[in-house]
């Protein structure tokens, strides 16, 4: 497997978010995304190479409408939902251009359990409810494997 069959194309990460919500990636923040505080997070093409991979955010969404670089560049953006806290970008929330950042690699679904404290009835249902998710995960795992093995 080659290191550009873990960046998805565009189009598999939208059908994923579509059928499963939002999807975990891996991205390559660089020094820029330190003091993002909104706009347009430009950053390097991307490599496909996991070296290049030292942070993890969730796609939340894209917008397709906004071409960045006055025309010149790639149309879209993806909205990403960052663990840097609220005060970090747009209120915890950025835009990363499409094929810049390694946006996108080794992407899988996001699945949240809650808190339940100390009901046991809660938690055995929590645990069936996460035992689910993560076959989920898998299902979801294999078909994006299977996309991008054609």
């Amino acid at each position: 497997m080659s290191n550009d069959s873990f960046l998805p194309s565009v189009d598999a990460l939208k059908q994923a978010i579509v059928q499963h919500g939002p999807v975990a990636s891996g991205v390559e923040a660089g020094t820029a995304w330190d003091g993002y505080t909104g706009g347009i997070l430009n950053g390097p093409p991307c490599s496909g190479n996991p070296a290049d991979i030292n942070h993890e955010v969730v796609i939340v969404g894209w917008d397709d409408a906004y071409n960045y670089n006055g025309g010149s560049g790639p149309v879209g953006v993806w909205i990403i939902k960052n663990s840097w806290w609220t005060t970090w970008g747009e209120q915890g929330y950025g835009r990363v251009p499409y094929g810049t950042n390694n946006i996108g690699f080794a992407a899988s679904n996001v699945i949240a359990i809650p808190a339940v404290g100390d009901n046991a009835t809660a938690q055995n249902e929590v645990r069936e409810q996460a035992l689910a998710g993560v076959r989920l995960q898998m299902q979801f795992t294999n078909e994006l494997i299977n996309t991008l093995s054609k």
